[in-house]
């Protein structure tokens, strides 16, 4: 089933951030998270495609956004591809409030997604849990 919500404006920009974390993200994720801290590399080619401060106003560099769905869409997919740690933290941290104050959608796109690591347990309890009923 198709989500009305998002325009194809935005899936596009789902585009460009899955392969942003195909290519830029999901080779070094796991050192990162056991580092702590996401590389300066990792930045600066998250600023050239466009990811960063989607909502800072133009004049300071940022995208200008008012869409939370854009920042809805960096939340989904980080936890798609199951990077929704630190890393996810930190580049939410770039959207000012979005994703600590209840009152915008995107901060229940992200609590959803963090959460299901607390439901689920780790990436790898989750893979076994769904493998195991599979094959029953």
């Amino acid at each position: 089933m198709q989500r009305q919500i998002f325009t194809r404006e935005h899936d596009a920009f789902r585009e460009t951030v899955r392969t942003f974390l195909t290519k830029e993200v999901l080779p070094h994720y796991e050192q990162w998270e056991r580092d702590g801290i996401v590389s300066r590399e990792a930045w600066l080619a998250a600023g050239r495609q466009g990811l960063l401060g989607l909502v800072a106003p133009e004049e300071y560099g940022g995208g200008g956004s008012t869409d939370y769905r854009y920042s809805a869409v960096l939340a989904e997919e980080f936890t798609r591809a199951g990077a929704p740690g630190h890393v996810a933290d930190r580049c939410l941290q770039l959207h000012g409030g979005y994703g600590y104050m209840t009152e915008y959608p995107v901060a229940k796109a992200f609590t959803d997604g963090r959460i299901q690591t607390i439901y689920g347990g780790a990436t790898e309890i989750m893979k076994e849990i769904i493998g195991r009923s599979l094959l029953a």
